[in-house]
């Protein structure tokens, strides 16, 4: 699943966000990464 310009399958962001967190908040995982 592509969002904002993200690559979820080439980055860690597919191990935190999963496919129920994509649908419904997938920036916050990429902010969680980001963060991290």
């Amino acid at each position: 699943h592509n969002s904002g310009g993200y690559d979820y399958s080439n980055t860690e962001i597919t191990f935190l966000t999963k496919p129920s967190a994509v649908a419904d908040g997938d920036l916050i995982g990429i902010g969680i990464i980001r963060k991290s």
